[in-house]
């Protein structure tokens, strides 16, 4: 698919959004409508979405504790879909989901108080964050891809390097 084809389907693209009955479904918003909805995305709800940096795919995190990576297929007639490409399996439910901006890591807030980073290509556990008391439901990576910054439930926010 050329860079033109790409930005066209992205024009047309509106929005995803992910369900609490593990769906996502996706949305012309020109249209006014649902374009398709993938039904067994997840087996529960879907907490968190993170676009890549290169704007080629998603990742999901959801609390059957999965995150999942999807990637944006152009289909001929109907303008674009999207394809599960591989799954990062968790040991606790996934919250929160953030992809660094370098595209080398991932990290993941999970249920039991921890960040867990891992690296993008392999899926390979990189590091734990210990330190909230309660989950992080929400986090960000810093435009150099040297920092994380979590929210928790426990009213704290953390900057870690």
């Amino acid at each position: 698919m050329s860079t033109a084809e790409r930005q066209n389907i992205a024009l047309k693209i509106s929005l995803i959004v992910g369900t609490k009955q593990g769906s996502i479904q996706i949305f012309d918003l020109d249209k006014a409508e649902m374009t398709e909805e993938i039904h067994d995305a997840h087996t529960k709800e879907i907490w968190s979405m993170c676009l890549y940096a290169d704007k080629k795919g998603f990742v999901t995190a959801s609390a059957d504790q999965t995150v999942k990576f999807w990637s944006f297929e152009a289909l001929k007639a109907e303008g674009w879909s999207v394809v599960h490409t591989r799954t990062l399996q968790l040991q606790e439910d996934a919250l929160a989901v953030k992809l660094s901006p370098d595209g080398r890591l991932i990290a993941v807030s999970l249920m039991d108080s921890t960040i867990k980073v891992f690296f993008v290509d392999s899926l390979k556990f990189f590091l734990s964050l210990y330190g909230h008391k309660l989950p992080a439901l929400t986090l960000d990576i810093s435009s150099d891809s040297t920092l994380i910054v979590t929210g928790s439930a426990d009213k704290n926010v953390k900057i870690w390097g």
